[in-house]
C-alpha cells in the first residue's frame, strides 16, 4: 500500500532534506518544529562528500554551492601555525564559543580549512562565504554566563589568533557560546547518511517493494554504523584537538 502521508518532526537540516527527497517522489509530507522562526546560531560549518551526493539527489546542491564556499583543503596546526598535517583539495581528484567574523587569515599563510591543536587554546577557523567570512569556533573555560563569555570574546581572539588582532582589527558579525557537542565533524554528516537510508526504505514500501518491517532493519543497520564508525571517528576529531601527544603539551 502507497504511503499516504509522513509526518517528519524536526526542521534541522536532516529533517528538510528527508522532506524535500519524499515530496519529489510523491509524498505528501508534514514538517513540523518547535521554533517559528530560523536559529541563527552556528551550526555544522561544512558538507561531507556522501552528503553532497543528497543534495544532489534533492535538487538543492546548485542552491548550496551558490550560498557556499568550496574549501581548498584542510590542515592541522600548532598555536604558533606550524602545520602537523593537511591535505589541499588540488592535491585529491576523489571527490564552544563560535564567531562569524571578516579576517585576513589569508596573510598569515592559512588555509581554508584548519584545526589549531592546543590544551587549551584551541580553535577552528574556516573560511564559509566566498566574500571572505571566516567561522572561527574556539575552547573556554567552564561555567561561565553568554554574557560573561562574549565579553571575554576579544581578549581570547588576541590570545589565540594569528598576528594577535584587537576588536578594531577585524570586523565581528556573530558570536554565540554553546556547549561543544562530542561529535568531531560527524553530527550532520550522520544526519545526512541517517535519512539517506531511511528515505531509501520509505520509497520501497510506498511503492510496494517492502513491508514496514525493512523499518526494524534500517534501526538495526544505522545504529551499527554509529557504534563502529561515527561515534568512535567523531570522538577521535573531538579529541585530537586538545591531545598533549599531537601539541606537544605547549
Amino acid at each position: 500500500m502507497a504511503i499516504s502521508k509522513i509526518i517528519i518532526v524536526g526542521a534541522g537540516p536532516s529533517g528538510l532534506l528527508l522532506g524535500i527527497l519524499l515530496t519529489k517522489a510523491g509524498i505528501p509530507v508534514t514538517l513540523l518544529d518547535q521554533s517559528d522562526h530560523l536559529d541563527t546560531n552556528p551550526r555544522a560549518a561544512h558538507y561531507a562528500p556522501n552528503s553532497v551526493v543528497e543534495l544532489r539527489r534533492a535538487g538543492v546542491l546548485s542552491t548550496v554551492e551558490e550560498r557556499g564556499y568550496h574549501p581548498n583543503g584542510v590542515c592541522w596546526r600548532l598555536l604558533d601555525g606550524t602545520i602537523l598535517a593537511g591535505i589541499r583539495g588540488d592535491e585529491n581528484d576523489e571527490i564552544d564559543p563560535d564567531a562569524m567574523i571578516y579576517y585576513p587569515f589569508e596573510k598569515f599563510d592559512y588555509w581554508d580549512s584548519q584545526f589549531i591543536v592546543h590544551p587549551t587554546n584551541w580553535y577552528m577557523a574556516a573560511k564559509i562565504t566566498p566574500d571572505g567570512m571566516w567561522r572561527v569556533t574556539y575552547g573556554d573555560i567552564w561555567g561561565l554566563t553568554t554574557e560573561e563569555y562574549l565579553k571575554r570574546q576579544p581578549m581570547r581572539f588576541e590570545e589565540i589568533l594569528p598576528g594577535h588582532p584587537k576588536p578594531g582589527e577585524y570586523d565581528l558579525k556573530m558570536a554565540s557560546p554553546y556547549k561543544l557537542q562530542q561529535s568531531g565533524g560527524m553530527g550532520l554528516t550522520g544526519g545526512i547518511a541517517d535519512i539517506s537510508s531511511l528515505t531509501d526504505c520509505l520509497l520501497a514500501m510506498h511503492n510496494n517493494l517492502t513491508d514496514d518491517s525493512i523499518l526494524d532493519k534500517y534501526s538495526e543497520i544505522r545504529i551499527k554504523k554509529w557504534k563502529e564508525i561515527i561515534d568512535p571517528t567523531s570522538r577521535a576529531n573531538f579529541g585530537r584537538l586538545w591531545d598533549e601527544k599531537c601539541c606537544g603539551g605547549d
